[in-house]
C-alpha cells in the first residue's frame, strides 16, 4: 500500500544470538541453585552423622565417668616439668569412628590415671632468715619443695613466689593501715592485730625463690614466701606459706642508725618459754621482749609495753608506757653529730620525754606538760650555763601522733641543740662547753654521754642516728611517722 511505511526488523542472526545468551544464563543460574541445594543436603546429612557421633562419645564418657573407666590400652604422654622432660604411660580407652569420609579417634584415660593426688602439705621455709629486715638488706633465698615422701614422683612440681603486702589491707569492708610485727602469719587470740590475707592483700614480688634487695617501695609493709604443687595433668594446688613473714622496716634512713625500736615488733613472753602478740587488754606487760631490732640487741629491765586498739584505725599498735622506769643509752657523742627522733601517741602526756645527759655536771632535758608545752631544761652544776628552764614557742596537740627529733652538732665551743616538731624546726639553743663559770674554766666533755627516755609518755617508736641528719633526712623520717597509721 501506498500509505504504509517500511520498517526494518531483527535479523534472524539477532534473534538466534539472543536466544544463546538467555539459555546459558538459565542454565548457569539452574547450576547455582542446584548445587546449593545438593550443599545443603550434604550438610544436614553431615550434622546427623555428628550428632550421632557426639552422642555415641558422650555416652561413652559418662559410662567412664560413672565407673572411673577399665581401659586397658596404654597411650605415652611425653610432658614437662621445669626444665626436665618427662615420659608417664596412662591407660584407658580409645573410641573410635571411621566411616571411609571421617575418621575420629579420641583417647580417654581411666579416672585414677587422670586424677593425680595434690599434695597437702608442701616444704616451704626461708632459711636463715631473720623475721625483720631494713631498706638495703639483703632478703634470703626461700625453699619450697615436696616433702620427703612425695619427692619420688616426679609428676608433680612446685612452684615458688614471693609476695609482697598492700600498704592497706580490707577488714570488715574497710581500708585499714598494715601495722608491723614479728612476722606473723595468722592472728593471736589475745590480739586484735589485724594481719593481711593471703591472697587479697597481697599482689606477687616475683616467680621465684630467689632473694632479693629491699627497696624503698617494700617498706612498711610484709613480705612472704609462698609455694604451691602443679601436677602434670594441670591441675594446682592451695599456696602454702613459710612458717612467719618478714616484715619490712618503716624507717627510710638506715645510714648511721645506732639504734632503732618499734614497739610494734615487741613480743609477750608466755610462761612455756615460747612468745607471741601482747594481749590487747587495757594492760600494760613487762614481761615482754624489747629490743634494738637494727643491731638484733634485746633491752632488759622489764620495759612496760601495752598494745592498744584504736577504733579510729580498726587496728592495734604497742606503746612504751615507761612511768618511773627510764630506759638509758650510754655511749653517746653529743659533740660529733648525734639525730634523736621519738614517735609519741595521741594522748596526754607529762614529764621528761627525752633527757641528754652530757657529762657529770650537765643535763638537757625536754618535758612535756599537760596542755602540750614543751619545756627544755638545762641544769650545770658548774654555772657555765645558767638558761634554766626555756619554753619551746610550739606547742603540740594531744590530738594526734606527734613526732619530736633534736638534733646535736658542735658549734665551735657550744653544742647546738635543734629541735624539730613533726619535721618543722621549732627551736635551736646552744650549750656551752667551755668557758669561765665564776673564777674558775670550766669545759663539758660530751664525748660519751647518756640519753634516757623517760616520764609519763606514750612512746611508739624511737631512734638514735650517730649523725647530724640533715633537713632532708629529718623530714623523712618525721613524715615516716606521720603516715605510720594512715591508711590511705
Amino acid at each position: 500500500m501506498k500509505g504504509m511505511k517500511k520498517r526494518k526488523g531483527f535479523s534472524l542472526t539477532e534473534v538466534v544470538i539472543s536466544l544463546i545468551l538467555i539459555a546459558t544464563v538459565v542454565m548457569a543460574l539452574l547450576t547455582f541453585f542446584s548445587d546449593g541445594f545438593s550443599n545443603i543436603f550434604q550438610l544436614r546429612k553431615q550434622n546427623a552423622i555428628n550428632f550421632k557421633i557426639q552422642e555415641k562419645f558422650e555416652t561413652d564418657l559418662a559410662r567412664i565417668k560413672k565407673d572411673g573407666g577399665t581401659g586397658t590400652e596404654i597411650e605415652r604422654f611425653n610432658y614437662k616439668v621445669g626444665n626436665s622432660s618427662y615420659s608417664v604411660d596412662v591407660k584407658g580407652e580409645t573410641f573410635s569412628y571411621d566411616d571411609n569420609v571421617k575418621k575420629m579417634r579420641l583417647f580417654v584415660a581411666n579416672q585414677k590415671e587422670s586424677v593425680l593426688e595434690i599434695p597437702k602439705e608442701l616444704d616451704v621455709q626461708i632459711p636463715n632468715s631473720k623475721r625483720y629486715y631494713y631498706l638495703g638488706d639483703k632478703i634470703p633465698d626461700g625453699l619450697a619443695e615436696l616433702k620427703e615422701k612425695d619427692k619420688s614422683n616426679v609428676r608433680i612440681d612446685v612452684e615458688s613466689t614471693w609476695f609482697l603486702s598492700h600498704r592497706d589491707i580490707e577488714s570488715e569492708g574497710k581500708d585499714i593501715v598494715t601495722v608491723g610485727s614479728q612476722g606473723f602469719v595468722t592472728p593471736f587470740a589475745t590480739s586484735r592485730l589485724v594481719l593481711p590475707d593471703l591472697l587479697k592483700d597481697f599482689s606477687v614480688k616475683s616467680s621465684s625463690n630467689s632473694g632479693f634487695t629491699v627497696t624503698n617501695n617494700m617498706l612498711g609493709r610484709y613480705l612472704t614466701f609462698a609455694g604451691r604443687a602443679i601436677n602434670s595433668y594441670g591441675r594446682v594446688g592451695n599456696y602454702q606459706e613459710a612458717d612467719h613473714r618478714i616484715w619490712v622496716m618503716g624507717m627510710p634512713v638506715v645510714k648511721n642508725l645506732k639504734l632503732h625500736t618499734d614497739l610494734d615488733l615487741a613480743l609477750y613472753k608466755n610462761n612455756d618459754g615460747t612468745k607471741g602478740a601482747i594481749p590487747t587488754n587495757n594492760q600494760a606487760y613487762t614481761n615482754v621482749e624489747v629490743m634494738d631490732y637494727k643491731h638484733d640487741k634485746i633491752y632488759g629491765g622489764g620495759i612496760p609495753v601495752e598494745s592498744v586498739y584504736e577504733e579510729k584505725l580498726k587496728q592495734t599498735r604497742q606503746l612504751m608506757e615507761l612511768g618511773d622506769k627510764p630506759i638509758h643509752f650510754s655511749g653517746q657523742n653529743f659533740a660529733s653529730g648525734m639525730t634523736t627522733s621519738v614517735l609519741i601517741a595521741n594522748r596526754v602526756q607529762t614529764g621528761s620525754l627525752l633527757t641528754y645527759k652530757m657529762d657529770n655536771t650537765m643535763t638537757w632535758s625536754i618535758d612535756l606538760t599537760r596542755e602540750g608545752k614543751l619545756n627544755l631544761k638545762t641544769v650545770d652544776t658548774t654555772g657555765l650555763n645558767t638558761e634554766g628552764q626555756v619554753v619551746v614557742p610550739t606547742n603540740i596537740s594531744y590530738d594526734q601522733d606527734n613526732a619530736i627529733q633534736v638534733r646535736s652538732s658542735k658549734d665551735n665551743t657550744n653544742v647546738k641543740l635543734e629541735i624539730f616538731i613533726n619535721g618543722t624546726l621549732a627551736h635551736t639553743q646552744n650549750l656551752k662547753l667551755s668557758g669561765r663559770a665564776g673564777n674558775k674554766n670550766v669545759t663539758h666533755n660530751v664525748n660519751a654521754g647518756i640519753v634516757y627516755f623517760s616520764g609519763n609518755t606514750y612512746i611508739n617508736e624511737f631512734a638514735i642516728h650517730e649523725d647530724a641528719l640533715t633537713d632532708t633526712n629529718i623530714k623523712a623520717v618525721a613524715d615516716y611517722f606521720a603516715n605510720k597509721y594512715q591508711a590511705k
